[in-house]
């Protein structure tokens, strides 16, 4: 009994020396995992450019699984880098920039990304939320009531209502749910607004082609008779 405990404490000792060797020969960053690889102990590098990862709507590839000459546990290694890390040891950050530019800074000359408005964030995919609050887990705005979009900045009434109880209140002339569909009332005061705004508009329309027409009459008559002057004068 005492050499089956002695036994298993001697195990557990040596499974966690093991693993905290591990973790301190571990030369991948930010997460990556290393993987060893079979000899020969020729010194090489392997790249695989088949790693694919999600930005945004987006996939793109990099050269993320890169090996590198480094001899541990007698043989060669290589890091495999999560999707937003590439480099021998998944040193270098990679910004995809999904709703801005990337940029780089003009003192530390490190690369970031400049978001488009209403975004933010490290790859500037995450939505600014102007009413509402981020879900995390999915990077959408969770829209207060009254307010929807992708950045909870469009009232759900639109500019003819507010929203009241769970409802909108529409304003005089507006109807149906989002207040966005003119009553038959206002359609009558639009058509009549219109009609008596266009029949004066065409009497002046029609005196403007009456009076210039008249001019060009009077014209032709100052010219004729000027020719009639002309032939008396000649004639006599």
């Amino acid at each position: 009994m005492t050499s089956s405990l002695s036994f298993l404490i001697f195990s557990v000792l040596v499974s966690y020396v093991n693993s905290s060797a591990y973790v301190e020969q571990n030369p991948c960053y930010n997460g990556g995992r290393q993987r060893h690889l079979r000899r020969p102990m020729h010194r090489h590098r392997h790249r695989r450019a088949d790693v694919r990862f999600p930005s945004g709507n987006e996939v793109m590839e990099s050269e993320s699984e890169i090996a590198i000459d480094a001899e541990l546990a007698g043989g060669l290694m290589h890091c495999i880098c999560s999707y937003k890390y590439e480099g021998a040891r998944c040193e270098k950050r990679i910004y995809t920039c999904g709703h801005g530019e990337k940029s780089r800074d003009a003192s530390t000359h490190r690369e970031y990304c400049r978001c488009h408005h209403d975004w933010t964030g490290n790859d500037c995919i995450t939505p600014v939320c102007h009413n509402g609050l981020l879900d995390e887990r999915d990077q959408r705005c969770l829209c207060e009531q009254g307010w929807t979009g992708t950045h909870c900045n469009i009232p759900v009434c639109g500019v003819h209502g507010l929203f009241v109880g769970g409802k909108c209140l529409c304003a005089d002339g507006f109807e149906r749910q989002f207040c966005d569909v003119p009553t038959a009332t206002t359609l009558l005061h639009a058509a009549t607004w219109s009609a008596a705004f266009s029949f004066p508009l065409m009497l002046v329309i029609i005196v403007i082609k009456m009076n210039r027409n008249e001019y060009r009459n009077f014209n032709k008559s100052l010219a004729s008779m000027d020719s009639t002057k002309s032939l008396i004068s000649l004639q006599k």
